[in-house]
Formats: C-alpha cells, structure tokens, sequence
C-alpha cells in the first residue's frame, strides 16, 4: 500500500470476528470527536491531536502482511466522518482487496453520502439497542 493520506489512527484492534459481519476483520480506530458524551466509553480517542496517534503507513504496512488471514478492515470512531483523510484511506484500503466497512455513530449526511460509493459495509452503530432494553 501507498501512504496516500494523512488519517489520524488511535487505535487498532488486529483481529475481530464480530465487528464486520460474516467476516474476520481489523478495526482501525479514528482519533478525534466533538462530542464529548458523558457516557462515551472511549474517552481516549476524543482528542484529535492525542499521542497515541498510529501513524497510517504503519496501519498499511501492517495490513500489507495480513493478507489472506483478513477479509476485511473496519473504519470506527466516535465520528470517524471527521477525518479528512478518510476517503483516500477507504480507497487504498479497498484497492488491496479488503472489503472496507465504516461504523458511524454521528453521521453527517452528506459527508456519509460521498463515503458510500467506497465502502462495502455500514454500521450506523445503533446495533443491539433494542435487545437489550427487551431483556
């Protein structure tokens, strides 16, 4: 992969079963949100200029070598749609073959618009809330 863009990584989780369904999949964490909801549970990634910032070639670099061990990378974040590297990332990451998923919990409808066209999964993260409060 090249380095085309400068996305701001806090975190990555290097193999899920769960967070893209029917495929194992990475989950690359988008630092930075506006929100600062009391009940996030990722604190952590709220910052955009944080230290624990990953540095985007490493991500590629490190998913060049997993090829044919995962099927599919996750883009996530409190508001990954705040990224202005976005876009270049989803677009390398699907030109080597992964299948791209994006988890958005605050969507900016046009911003998600123009994203659509490069992803091949959403998750508007709303998912399991109305299991739990039937139990």
């Amino acid at each position: 992969m090249t380095t085309a863009c400068p996305l701001n990584v806090g975190g990555l989780t290097r193999f899920s079963t769960i967070d893209y369904p029917g495929h194992v999949s990475a989950v690359v964490f988008c630092q930075g949100c506006p929100w600062r909801c009391t009940y996030c549970h990722n604190t952590e990634l709220q910052p955009r200029d944080c230290a624990m910032v990953i540095p985007w070639q490493e991500i590629t670099e490190w998913l060049d070598n997993r090829r044919g061990l995962l099927e599919a990378v996750v883009f996530d974040g409190q508001n990954a749609l705040a990224q202005r590297g976005l876009a270049a990332a989803l677009q390398e990451t699907r030109a080597t073959g992964y299948r791209v998923g994006l988890r958005v919990r605050r969507a900016t409808p046009l911003r998600l618009d123009a994203l659509l066209p490069l992803v091949d999964w959403v998750s508007l993260g709303l998912r399991e809330t109305r299991r739990d409060r039937a139990h």
